[in-house]
């Protein structure tokens, strides 16, 4: 079974939460990511991005032990290949680092900080795809990491 297929189904658990046009461009991305963060990954994270409206009860079995929720807008599958792996890579640097910000910490937080959190979230998604794209490709993405910085 190919990388990617393997990704897939060890994501299947949340197949709901995940239209199946999107589901090969998620693992694709995943593909593109170190074995160790993708193992971090499938035992820790849910994706989503819905479609269409819909209540999903936090306690239903699936987030069960896992450390948090990714949320995908459904534009994002209309990206180039790139762009799909960079935000996938970002938001999920930010999990590994613990850098949530809830809107109680968001009030509380100096723009500089916040920029820092972004600038730590890049670099890592940089780190992490430079192995499959250029890095000046990469860092073209970035909103908050920029030369110099």
């Amino acid at each position: 079974m190919d990388r990617i297929k393997e990704i897939d189904y060890d994501l299947d658990v949340a197949r709901e939460f995940i239209p199946e046009h999107a589901r090969y461009h998620l693992a694709k991305s995943l593909s593109l990511l170190p074995e160790e963060i993708v193992d971090f990954v499938v035992k820790n994270l849910i994706f989503i991005s819905p479609e269409d409206y819909r209540y999903i009860k936090l306690d239903h079995w699936i987030f069960k032990n896992r450390l948090g929720i990714i949320s995908l807008c459904p534009e994002l599958w209309k990206e180039e290949p790139l762009e799909m792996a960079y935000i996938i890579a970002h938001e999920i640097a930010h999990a590994i680092k613990d850098d949530t910000i809830d809107m109680e910490m968001e009030k509380n937080l100096s723009l500089e900080e916040g920029e820092d959190v972004e600038i730590r979230a890049d670099r890592l998604a940089v780190e992490w795809l430079s192995q499959h794209y250029e890095e000046r490709e990469l860092r073209k993405l970035c909103r908050y990491w920029k030369e110099g910085t």
